[in-house]
């Protein structure tokens, strides 16, 4: 099946075919640094470092840039309201954003360029867009005019009139049109600024993307991503001006996330994988956009304190990226509770295979997938079969809720042969049932990688089954508990189990060990 992609620039999905063969250049909007980042500032890079790398698994060489906006109105009131230097508070929160993108597992990002290292390559391009006509000078400032755009508007498919009545376009009565946007704002006492061709100032937020992201991907992107909110009016006037700038389209394909909101708020729109035909009601997830709630605070203290990095990354991607996300600790710790499943597999496979599940080595491509020969109708033959449908889901408009789902129903599968062939028990010696089984599990961490997950243990010290010293603890409990059946003490050992219910926690009795696990 061939790769198609959701373009919010035609409305329809098209046939995935880059401007170069073989190569893919995207750009995702980054962060403005003036705050630590929340659990929104997670939700791109997410996405787009799993489309990364299923471009990658299907043999593109990919260069994906993210930029870092170091200047910006938020970020020089934050820095006036703390009495600290701007360029100190956007270090700061920058290496913030950084740990989190780590903690997260995005891993793929190629370059992260700043914005006030870039501000020849935006001057450059502000002079272009005055010597074409598309730009005007206006007492220190330089605007964009938009009426002389004749495609203006095309990303998010409203006229300029319907444009301007909204509030999001600014405001200034100087201006030729209400439409028009600032390219360079004359500095004001004690701002940040640099020397230009019309006084001392700093740039437009909307420029500095293009005049990046033009840098290094080119004059006409593959993949341009953000979320839904930026449709308008940052990428629509990143790509008015970059269009009136060079002539050329700016990017092919334009990706737009949905927006991460509080579980249970009014006015949400879809938010099931299957149902992605359209790009939602912009105006009503901006409406319903996750701010001032639990989730807009810190991603460390607000989400990382409370659930495996892992698990939030999970959650993420059990919906598909064009629908808005229903945040709540309930629904994360839901995804927690069912990615146990996997650790008890994961577990599994190493007491029966003695193999370490995250040293097995994967294909890096999809056409160099692990080989899965066997019967149609045999457990090899339904594992191709699963396999085909999350190929079929990834092609589909990188549907990775869909995804999640195939590698439910994988578990499932491997678990349901395990169980049939007892190789948990007296099974153990068929060769021919043991390669099947580490096929199998191979292929689940092969696919798992994809999406950035079960990559490697889920580390100790996080509260769950690697945690030492709960451990030790449960297997002081489990030996008190055998003594105590060997002793046919039948209602105390049955407490201890039934007490260790309570608490989550499931007592698996094997003829040679007892195993314990978190539900």
């Amino acid at each position: 099946m061939t790769l198609r992609i959701y373009n919010t620039l035609t409305r329809e999905k098209e046939d995935f075919v880059p401007v170069n063969p073989g190569k893919v250049g995207m750009y995702l909007c980054g962060p403005t640094v003036y705050k630590p980042a929340h659990i929104g500032h997670m939700v791109g890079p997410v996405i787009f470092d799993t489309i990364k790398k299923y471009l990658a698994y299907l043999s593109y060489d990919v260069t994906w840039i993210v930029n870092i906006t170091d200047v910006d109105d938020k970020l020089i009131n934050k820095a006036n309201e703390l009495g600290v230097e701007v360029g100190d508070l956007a270090k700061e929160m920058t290496q913030d954003y950084f740990e989190n993108l780590e903690t997260m597992g995005v891993d793929s990002i190629d370059r992260f360029p700043y914005a006030t290292e870039h501000i020849p390559e935006m001057l450059e391009m502000i002079g272009s867009l005055i010597e074409k006509g598309h730009a005007y000078p206006l007492d220190g400032d330089v605007y964009f005019q938009a009426e002389n755009d004749d495609d203006y508007g095309k990303l998010s498919h409203r006229n300029i009139n319907e444009l301007v009545s909204g509030e999001r376009v600014e405001a200034a009565d100087r201006k030729k049109h209400p439409a028009d946007f600032a390219l360079w704002k004359g500095s004001k006492p004690g701002e940040p600024s640099w020397d230009s061709p019309w006084g001392p100032g700093r740039p437009g937020w909307h420029i500095e993307c293009s005049a990046m992201s033009m840098k290094y991907l080119g004059e006409t992107l593959d993949i341009h991503g953000g979320g839904l909110d930026l449709l308008f009016p940052h990428h629509e006037n990143e790509l008015a001006q970059s269009e009136c700038c060079t002539g050329k389209p700016f990017s092919k394909y334009w990706l737009h996330n949905g927006l991460m909101q509080a579980s249970g708020q009014s006015g949400k729109v879809g938010g099931q994988h299957d149902k992605h035909g359209d790009v939602p009601d912009m105006d009503a997830q901006v409406a319903g956009k996750l701010a001032g709630s639990a989730g807009a605070e810190s991603v460390k203290t607000a989400v990382f304190a409370k659930h495996h990095p892992e698990t939030v990354r999970f959650f993420l991607l059990a919906t598909h990226y064009r629908s808005p996300i229903d945040f709540g600790d309930e629904r994360i710790e839901e995804t927690g509770r069912s990615l146990e499943g996997f650790y008890r597999l994961i577990e599994t496979f190493g007491r029966v295979t003695g193999q370490d599940f995250y040293a097995l080595e994967t294909s890096a491509t999809r056409e160099q997938s692990t080989p899965l020969d066997g019967e149609p109708s045999g457990f090899l033959g339904e594992v191709k079969s699963l396999r085909d449908r999350y190929y079929e889901c990834m092609d589909d408009d990188f549907n990775t809720g869909g995804a999640v789902g195939v590698l439910f129903d994988l578990r499932k599968a491997i678990n349901g042969f395990v169980n049939e062939t007892k190789l948990d028990g007296d099974g153990k010696s068929d060769e021919q049932n043991m390669a099947a089984f580490v096929t199998s599990v191979t292929l689940l961490k092969e696919l798992a990688g994809v999406l950035g997950v079960f990559s490697k243990p889920v580390d100790s010290g996080d509260g769950g089954a690697n945690d030492e010293l709960v451990d030790g603890l449960m297997q002081l409990v489990i030996s008190l508990r055998g003594s105590l059946r060997s002793e046919k003490n039948w209602a105390l050992a049955d407490t201890i189990r039934d007490s260790l219910n309570e608490l989550k926690i499931t007592l698996e009795d094997r003829p040679d060990e007892t195993l314990w696990r978190r539900e």
